[in-house]
């Protein structure tokens, strides 16, 4: 019996502030005696866990802030089974926001609209909290910082300076948020100047901490090209895609529909969803991106992953699921994984991304051809690479069309290599096939045409040379020969 179905009709009765203001204090107060009844979560699944910006993840699912402000409850959040948790937004000075009511359920579509307007306790308050909270917090559970600026700076840009300085000693990492749709004239800090100002600055002053730009949904095809140029540029270690959106498109009947503020929950899906291919398609690849905005199942969290994520955060979901949500997330996660022939999470990020390729450069590689395992990411990076320099390769799904052993032993030969130093000695079956063991060179090129899972990958071949994409790197001077 799901004991959250039953008592939500209460919480709904209440106001929608009101009720999370409740949870978050329970939370805090009775953290201690709650913890008996929410023991911590057992080891995660193996093929969730992900490496994203420098960091280990034993699995891909984070609180997104908004739920824990002033970092009352990252205990808390850590014993639900999140991987990860991002407190705030915390602004240098505490503010209240903007006035009440300010929080709306739109029930019928499991969204909800708000406009806080960064309320906190501001940098002080929540430094030292934090200081408090983290020696409690299990090994390898990682808390991101949240930060904004005050809605009457003078300096918005240095806000997200003296945030960096104030929390780069506790955090994990940390979130420059400027898409959050209720502080007035915040979205305008989107443009590249501003953009590059505020991202090289928080990098000087975060140190080693790694640096995250969280960015709006509601964005032109212009302005997220812009934003990923940028990104590539001053290099943040991910882009969270994305903040609440302003749209109302498609929203059933409520009496909260036409609320000022961001819309989260279900209705956000699709529209983040193909925010993030845009992003994963502009940067090739090459920078990691955190999915936030409408996942409720596994089924959504794989739409993510597969559109370029590498972490999920969510929030609203909780709200109409409750807290057991996380635990069956994680368990269909890995069953559809499986089920769809993934080894690891890490194979499945953006597997649904195609790159487009003008007709103009699609000659340039006429005479290239790319050995490529659509679920490998370096195989998807090598190919991004390679459209980034212009050229449009033959594609050869390796998998699906097996080479002969003539074709291998003509590879072998371009790459300067053995057979056993172009296998993957990692790969399960080859352990089975005790390959280890076998030293004749023609058995060893006859398995790899048996089985091309051994095979590495990817391999860019032209009738000059070939080289493996691993780093992508590898083959690019491929590209001038």
């Amino acid at each position: 019996m799901n004991l959250y179905k039953l008592i939500r009709p209460i919480i709904f009765c209440l106001p929608a502030e009101l009720a999370h203001r409740m949870t978050v204090r329970v939370l805090s107060v009775f953290g201690s005696v709650v913890g008996k009844f929410m023991p911590a979560s057992g080891r995660d699944d193996y093929i969730l866990s992900v490496s994203a910006m420098g960091l280990e993840f034993s699995n891909p699912f984070g609180m997104a802030a908004g739920f824990d402000k002033n970092g009352e409850l990252p205990e808390a959040v850590s014993r639900l089974g999140f991987g990860f948790t991002e407190i705030g937004t915390v602004t240098p000075h505490a503010q209240d926001g903007n006035p009440t009511p300010r929080v709306f359920r739109v029930t019928r579509d499991e969204g909800i609209i708000n406009r806080l307007g960064f309320n906190n306790e501001g940098h002080q308050a929540v430094r030292t909290r934090l200081s408090s909270y983290k020696p409690l917090l299990p090994k390898g559970f990682s808390v991101g910082v949240n930060i904004g600026a005050n809605k009457d700076s003078a300096d918005r840009i240095d806000d997200y300076r003296l945030g960096a300085e104030a929390f780069a000693e506790l955090a994990d990492y940390l979130t420059i948020n400027v898409s959050s749709p209720n502080t007035p004239g915040l979205r305008d800090l989107q443009t590249s100047e501003a953009l590059t100002q505020i991202i090289t600055q928080v990098k000087k002053a975060a140190g080693d901490v790694p640096v995250v730009l969280k960015v709006a949904p509601d964005l032109t095809e212009d302005d997220i090209a812009e934003i990923a140029k940028v990104a590539l540029k001053v290099k943040p270690a991910a882009l969270i895609v994305s903040n609440t959106t302003i749209e109302r498109d498609g929203l059933k009947s409520s009496p909260y529909k036409w609320e000022e503020g961001g819309l989260s929950g279900k209705p956000l899906m699709e529209k983040s969803t193909d925010v993030l291919q845009q992003f994963y398609r502009h940067t090739q690849g090459k920078l990691t991106l955190i999915g936030v905005g409408g996942v409720s199942d596994a089924a959504d969290a794989l739409a993510k992953i597969k559109s370029g994520a590498s972490l999920i955060q969510l929030y609203t979901a909780l709200v109409y699921q409750g807290p057991g949500l996380i635990s069956t997330l994680k368990r269909e996660l890995a069953d559809l994984l499986r089920e769809e022939g993934f080894n690891s999470l890490e194979d499945a990020i953006g597997i649904d991304v195609s790159y487009d390729t003008s007709e103009e450069t699609k000659d340039k590689g006429t005479q290239m051809k790319i050995l490529h395992n659509p679920r490998c990411t370096k195989s998807r990076q090598t190919l991004a690479l390679l459209q980034e320099n212009g050229v449009s390769p033959e594609i050869v799904d390796y998998l699906k069309t097996p080479l002969t052993e003539k074709q291998i032993k003509a590879l072998l030969k371009k790459l300067g290599l053995s057979a056993r130093e172009a296998m993957r000695r990692n790969e399960k079956l080859y352990k089975e096939l005790k390959l280890a063991d076998v030293d004749d060179e023609a058995a060893l090129i006859k398995a790899m045409a048996e089985n091309p899972i051994l095979i590495e990958r990817p391999i860019v071949e032209t009738p000059k040379g070939a080289a493996i994409g691993r780093p992508p790197e590898n083959i690019l001077p491929l590209l001038t020969a």
